[in-house]
């Protein structure tokens, strides 16, 4: 069968594939530190605000990294970014399985785990761009970001299992597998190519094309807002249904709990393809503005009906997690949309240091609002909780709102 002429990769679907489980595999340490929360915290005696500190530092060392390392892609080859990020990732889990056994240092390797993440999802997606034309980067831009919630719903899965069975340390190294495999994948199966903008002179730290791009802007500020809203969702959702289920009068296995926080992020990778394809012919702006609004309402709405009957408070919080995710691939495919291509990299890394600096903040935020409102035992927190991840889509509504209203 012949390609279509605008295809620069003989392969498209082939290298996306390719892609997509590289970021599966390299994902796989995602789920390790909210599905050990609970344990460790009792474990180092920490309150739920500094349990929520070290899962903001993962997104920490991801928006200290990302500026430079997705920056480089409109210089360097993505694929070497990713290669080097993958064996950084490797490296941090198991300075956490081996070195860790504290507080501070759990900061130290989660964030640095969160930084090898930073040099493989977003050099990962110019690995695509940088083989594909403008047409296939838009079309497959949503399918690659909604590997993202297939990759953190696999790793609340694989990490479930393996917690019902090895203590905290052999989780944490076995983790560390998956980014070993994911980066020998990208290593055998995706073959080195110079970027097309390598004859750009200008500083991969040089955002002012950012500042000046207002389009641009609007999106990446919702961003900020989504990720807030997303990676607190998933970095309490599992401690979130174990505890509801003892509310309920259940006990509820880590890896029953981990398999339902698990369907909750592939639920995502629907809903983003979906909002991605509605947002195309709805207009982008006019769709992401009504995810986010319906985003705010089933966030309170799962904050009210939390601690009630189990069932319901599942699958009201399933559908939550599906409203998160409506407005994901719309966004970034948003960012390549309106991104000239020698800026592209610039464009991206604003991208994912706004969008994670939202997913540093949120984790702990909620872990406050819970010690505000008492603590997980407490029905009555759990409503601060999910208002506190709802709060990212009000901030992207109204952010959104300032700057595009001036174009």
């Amino acid at each position: 069968m012949s390609l279509p002429p605008f295809v620069t990769h003989p392969r498209p679907v082939q290298l996306l594939a390719v892609m997509l489980a590289a970021q599966m595999l390299t994902m796989v340490p995602f789920a390790a530190w909210p599905v050990m929360l609970a344990h460790l915290s009792a474990e180092w005696n920490l309150s739920n605000a500094q349990a929520g500190i070290v899962g903001g530092a993962y997104f920490g060392g991801y928006i200290i990294a990302a500026p430079i390392l997705v920056s480089l892609t409109d210089r360097l080859d993505a694929r070497r970014i990713y290669l080097a990020s993958a064996g950084l990732t490797l490296a941090a889990m198991l300075v956490f399985a081996t070195f860790v056994g504290s507080y501070t240092g759990a900061i130290f390797a989660w964030g640095l785990a969160g930084a090898g993440l930073a040099g493989t999802y977003m050099p990962g997606l110019q690995i695509l761009n940088n083989r594909f034309d403008a047409p296939t980067r838009i079309r497959f831009a949503p399918w690659y970001t909604a590997g993202f919630s297939i990759g953190s719903g696999s790793s609340f899965i694989i990490i479930g299992l393996m917690s019902d069975y090895l203590a905290w340390q052999p989780v944490f190294a076995l983790a560390a597998i998956g980014p070993l495999v994911g980066g020998l994948l990208v290593l055998f199966k995706v073959k080195a190519r110079r970027p097309a903008a390598q004859k750009v002179k200008r500083n991969p730290l040089d955002f002012r094309p950012v500042l000046n791009n207002r389009r641009g802007l609007g999106y990446l500020f919702g961003y900020l807002g989504h990720t807030y809203e997303l990676f607190a969702y998933r970095t309490w959702i599992f401690v979130l249904i174990i505890q509801a289920g003892a509310l309920s009068g259940f006990t509820i296995s880590a890896s029953a709990g981990a398999v339902i926080a698990g369907v909750y992020a592939y639920l995502g990778v629907a809903a983003s393809l979906l909002g991605a394809a509605w947002a195309l012919r709805a207009g982008r702006d006019r769709a992401v503005t009504i995810f986010m609004i319906v985003s705010v309402v089933l966030g309170l709405t799962t904050g009210l009906v939390s601690g009630q009957y189990f069932l319901i408070f599942c699958i009201v919080a399933g559908i939550y997690s599906i409203s998160i995710m409506t407005d994901s691939g719309a966004l970034t495919a948003g960012v390549v949309e309106v991104s000239a291509e020698d800026e592209r990299g610039a464009m991206l890394a604003a991208h994912t240091f706004l969008g994670f600096l939202g997913a540093t903040l949120g984790p702990p935020a909620v872990g406050l609002a819970l010690d505000l409102g008492g603590g997980v035992d407490q029905p009555g927190a759990w409503f601060w909780a999910f208002a506190a991840m709802a709060a990212g889509s009000v901030f992207a509504l109204a952010s959104r709102w300032c700057i595009l209203r001036r174009i």
